[in-house]
């Protein structure tokens, strides 16, 4: 918490073929304070492969929403994460 990060994910279809030219965006949400709401923008970097850098204002547990659009097509994926403390991250 509290330093930039970079947050990766690597989407691929039913056949692991990489998923190309897709509007990625999402929100990290903090179930205890709405006002803490994480959104981005991620960008495709490599086939399949989409980056954003962010800082994420508080530790502990986070709830992401990330939605995946391609042509018609809307994929929405839910999961929980949590981000560690400054003191102790690794370097």
């Amino acid at each position: 918490a509290g330093q930039p990060a970079v947050f990766v994910v690597a989407i691929a279809d039913r056949h692991g073929r990489p998923v190309t030219g897709a509007a990625v965006d999402g929100r990290f949400l903090r179930t205890s304070n709405s006002r803490d709401d994480v959104g981005f923008v991620m960008h495709e970097v490599a086939p399949g492969e989409y980056r954003v850098q962010l800082e994420m204002p508080l530790h502990g547990l986070w709830r992401l929403v990330l939605q995946i659009r391609r042509g018609e097509d809307l994929h929405e994926v839910r999961a929980d994460t949590s981000v560690a403390a400054r003191s102790e991250q690794t370097s």
